[in-house]
């Protein structure tokens, strides 16, 4: 998703966040759970019932989870 309009179509729905850290910073796992909310500055989701603000400059991609996997299985073939 990259659209402000996408972002709104999805609220509620299962998603994935992709993180991107900063060089020396250990890298982590991407965040699952449901679409809260995006603003200019951070990305809302809902884990485990949990509210988690993820600051946009570290959020590489929010995706569905079935397009991830799609993406994924794309990749293998190639």
């Amino acid at each position: 998703m990259t659209a402000e309009r996408e972002f709104a179509a999805f609220k509620g729905f299962d998603v994935v966040v992709e993180l991107t850290m900063p060089e020396g910073v250990r890298g982590r796992d991407p965040i699952k759970g449901k679409l809260v909310g995006r603003d200019v500055h951070e990305t809302t989701v809902s884990v485990k019932g949990r509210n988690v603000r993820i600051p946009n400059y570290f959020v590489e991609a929010v995706r569905l989870p079935t397009a991830l996997e799609e993406e994924r299985q794309k990749e293998k073939e190639e």
